[in-house]
């Protein structure tokens, strides 16, 4: 989901809504949350990023592999 303000909320829920029917796992990663202290204590956003992107590389490793 991307950040609150790029204004692109709308259309993120619309693609999320238009592939949602679809029989597959869906891991929805919200921005935001990155920016929020309480989401990821002291890292600073770039190590945010790295541990976000870190988690992507391995749910999609984890579905190739399964």
């Amino acid at each position: 989901m991307p950040f609150n303000f790029e204004a692109l909320t709308d259309k993120a829920n619309e693609n999320y809504l238009a592939v949602k029917e679809f029989p597959v796992k869906r891991h929805i990663l919200r921005n935001q949350e990155l920016l929020e202290e309480k989401s990821f204590g002291d890292l600073s956003i770039k190590a945010a990023f790295n541990l976000v992107n870190d988690t992507i590389d391995e749910l999609i490793k984890k579905e190739i592999i399964s």
